[in-house]
């Protein structure tokens, strides 16, 4: 007969027991209290981001004013369009039906939206800042169609005034909820125009959905600051304008830049690099057929790597991101330098056979057959490479690296917008007489456009070396101003008379020399070309050069300088006296009148000016002939009528003194051709236009000397037009080479 279990038993069984609780809920609490101490923190946001619903409430960005306070890119109110994946899923069939509805609306694949509808999230967006018009038909399909779950939240969006206009200046921003500064004044002033954004801290109940207004808190965003530039609009205008044209004209390969500054004070008033993209869609390729070749690329990483090249490379600011040789332009810091040491002075001679030899070598002047004996106005009037080579070896290395260096060369000029360059240059220590010699008529040096044009005011504005600047203020949306930036000297270059005999002897550069392109009537306009060949070219490749003229007006007090370059031109000249000088000009003729500078008539000037084109309708035939006589114009009757019904030019319209006004008595009207001007002189182009019955007022380069010839003509050959119509036709000096 078996027995039971012993007390004994019993109690080491209870003890086991024990024992194996013991260490089971040791084990326990050991797990939980590491649990605890270790991933604590974790699991407490794990329950909060459970609990709340954290959304960010972007800032508005500060606004960029022009410096007449226009805006130029700003941020408006927009809307992302959300879906919340939780409160859809409670309503069968409705995932489907906000799909259908919004896909066509949005722009969207119905099927990604039914996506994005049913994922394991709270809070999918399904279209980032949609504007006004679209928000409200939005808004009306969720009520319309009673969809659950979508939602219009509130954003910004960044807008910028004008398409393709002042790019590189203002840069553009990402496309995050939160907006950076990707590039231009949009990055450089990121701090100030960003804002801080707010929050929206929002209850969620058990199935995720928000709970009322009461359980919701919100701190609301600061907006950024804004930005008051320098940069006139009006002027940034003139500018994009005129270097389009020249481009087209030129057929310029590798872009165009200018820069306009006040010389006085560094402020730039434009400043631009074409062709450039639109700051609305920056990511977007301008150049069409580049932007057709990357899309018709098939996927991948070859076709990525085309597109970022692409990007990158019409974001690029050539302007201060790039180095050029300036070739003759920079004769005028080599005449500062030696006018400044006392080394030269306006009465020396030098003899310039079309060579000169340094050390053995033989150093070409652009006119190889030589300039003869000039003095040193005339040798840069000239251009004459061999006069200055001269002047280089009576400066020597140490003197001419010395100005080199104070004009500002061989640093960052330290304007406002991110992405300058430093300039190459030969160092003093390797200016050995070769290479001293090359340097002295603007060879083997590089340098930036925003360097070439600081460096030209310093040199007209009485010896100042200034800091350019692209911002004036910066301030808060009440109008306070929270930082101010005035004009910077950095040091003084030359004395003030060096500085006034360099602006007379650069005003007879564009009077007589190889700045006459520039010329304009009226304006006493000072300034020096450059032509210089790019280095590094490989044998047997079509040459490049680039092209460039700086100036300043007026030249006896100096308000304003202007920098034109034009990187390797194909069309019938690459001379910087034939490709940027005529724009340069014509900015200039945009640009004076507008800043109310008055232009100074010569008794030559005012004979040739056009008058306003009296009105003689419905006068009799006498009355109109002498009216007109007596504004010293001619006439030509159009029918046997009495009294005038029509006239061409018409009343107001401008008219060169001694041209002849069309007049009509009938409503018959008189139609002529017009002929081809380009390639005649002025005496040529008035006869031509005389024979033909029509007017000419003649524009462009007519005040230097040596022939100019018609390089443009405001209506094409061959077109038909009313007798007496007034065509403006454009000079150009065709036999400058520099």
């Amino acid at each position: 007969m078996s027995k039971g279990p012993t007390n004994k038993m019993h109690l080491k069984s209870f003890i086991v027991l024990i024992v194996l609780v013991f260490v089971f809920f040791g084990a326990a609490a050991g797990n939980l209290a590491r649990e605890l101490l270790v991933n604590g923190k974790e699991y407490q946001k794990e329950a909060i981001d459970q609990q709340l619903r954290d959304s960010m409430i972007s800032p508005k960005r500060g606004t960029i004013y022009d410096r007449n306070m226009k805006p130029l890119a700003q941020s408006d109110a927009a809307w992302d369009v959300v879906v919340k994946p939780n409160e859809i899923k409670e309503k069968e069939g409705q995932q489907a039906l906000i799909a259908d509805t919004l896909a066509g609306v949005l722009g969207i694949d119905r099927d990604e939206i039914f996506r994005q509808a049913g994922a394991d999230n709270n809070h999918r967006t399904l279209k980032k800042r949609v504007d006004k018009s679209l928000k409200e038909k939005v808004s009306a399909l969720i009520v319309e169609k009673k969809l659950a779950g979508v939602y219009l939240e509130e954003n910004n969006k960044r807008y910028y005034t004008y398409p393709n206009f002042a790019s590189h200046i203002l840069g553009f921003t990402s496309d995050e909820v939160l907006a950076i500064g990707q590039d231009g004044l949009e990055s450089y002033y990121e701090k100030y125009l960003k804002g801080e954004p707010g929050r929206v801290v929002a209850a969620k109940n058990a199935r995720g959905a928000d709970m009322p207004f009461n359980f919701e808190q919100m701190h609301e965003p600061k907006n950024g600051n804004n930005l008051v530039l320098t940069i006139d609009e009006v002027a940034q205008h003139f500018l994009e304008k005129n270097l389009e044209r020249g481009i087209t004209e030129h057929k310029v390969m590798n872009k165009g830049m200018g820069i306009i500054m006040d010389v006085q004070t560094g402020e730039i008033l434009a400043l631009s690099v074409k062709p450039d993209y639109d700051s609305n869609a920056p990511r977007v390729i301008a150049d069409e057929i580049l932007r057709a070749q990357i899309d018709a690329m098939p996927e991948g990483d070859d076709k990525k790597k085309a597109l970022g090249e692409a990007q990158a490379a019409q974001w690029r600011n050539k302007a201060i991101s790039d180095t050029y040789e300036p070739g003759s332009v920079f004769k005028t810091f080599t005449m500062a330098a030696g006018l400044e040491e006392g080394l030269i002075n306006k009465g020396e001679t030098y003899y310039c056979s079309g060579t000169h030899i340094v050390l053995g070598e033989k150093m070409k002047c652009h006119n190889t057959s030589g300039h003869g004996t000039q003095t040193l106005t005339e040798a840069v009037v000239n251009s004459c490479n061999p006069a200055f080579m001269m002047i280089g070896e009576k400066l020597g290395a140490a003197n001419f690296f010395k100005y080199f260096k104070a004009f500002g060369f061989t640093q960052k000029t330290g304007i406002d917008l991110p992405g300058e360059a430093t300039g190459i240059f030969v160092p003093e220590n390797k200016l050995r007489p070769v290479e001293l010699a090359s340097c002295s008529f603007g060879q083997s040096n590089s340098m930036t456009a925003i360097q070439m044009i600081t460096a030209m005011a310093a040199s007209c504005n009485g010896g100042k070396l200034l800091t350019p600047r692209i911002v004036k203020q910066v301030v808060d949306n009440e109008g306070n101003i929270i930082e101010s930036f005035t004009p910077q000297v950095k040091r003084q270059v030359i004395s003030a008379e060096t500085s006034k005999t360099i602006r007379s002897i650069l005003e007879k550069v564009v009077a007589t020399g190889s700045g006459r392109n520039a010329y304009l009537v009226g304006y006493q306009i000072a300034g020096k070309t450059g032509t210089s060949q790019k280095l590094n070219q490989k044998e047997g490749e079509e040459k490049e050069y680039v092209a460039s003229f700086c100036c300043f007006a007026p030249a006896e007090d100096p308000r304003i300088a202007c920098m034109i370059i034009f990187d390797t031109p194909r069309g019938k000249s690459y001379y910087g006296s034939g490709v940027a000088a005529p724009i340069a000009r014509d900015i200039m003729a945009d640009l004076l009148p507008y800043l109310s500078i008055d232009p100074r008539y010569t008794e030559a000037d005012l004979a040739k000016m056009d008058v306003n084109t009296p009105n003689v309708e419905s006068r009799s035939v006498k009355d109109a002939k002498g009216i007109l006589d007596k504004a010293g114009l001619k006439v030509t009757v159009v029918g046997d009528g009495e009294n005038i019904v029509k006239q061409i030019p018409s009343v107001g319209k401008p008219i060169p003194k001694n041209g002849t006004v069309v007049l009509y008595t009938d409503s018959q009207t008189s139609m002529v051709t017009v002929p081809n001007f380009i390639g005649k002189s002025p005496s040529e182009v008035s006869q031509l236009a005389a024979s033909h019955k029509l007017n000419v007022r003649l524009a462009g380069a007519l005040g230097g000397t040596g022939q100019a010839k018609a390089s443009r003509q405001s209506a094409e050959q061959d077109i038909k037009v009313e007798a007496g119509t007034v065509i403006v036709v454009d000079f150009a000096y065709v036999d400058s080479v520099e």
